[in-house]
């Protein structure tokens, strides 16, 4: 990936979420494999933290409309 936007680290500093060709990454930080949070075929974009570090809540959007997912 050469283009990553929407970074934002879990609360304790362990782990990034990422956006990058309109899909959610979350990788171990630094230094992890990015992997994919969904199977979704739709734009995932705008990842936050539960402020526990538990869950990432994102927004998805396909042209039409879209829905805030939690992962």
């Amino acid at each position: 990936m050469r283009q990553i936007r929407d970074a934002v680290p879990s609360p304790d500093g362990k782990q990034l979420a990422f956006v990058s060709m309109d899909k959610l990454y979350v990788m171990d930080f630094p230094g992890g494999t990015p992997r994919r949070v969904s199977t979704q075929e739709i734009g995932e974009y705008a990842p936050t933290w539960a402020p526990d570090g538990s869950a990432i809540a994102y927004a998805t959007w396909d042209g039409e409309g879209g829905h805030i997912m939690r992962a």
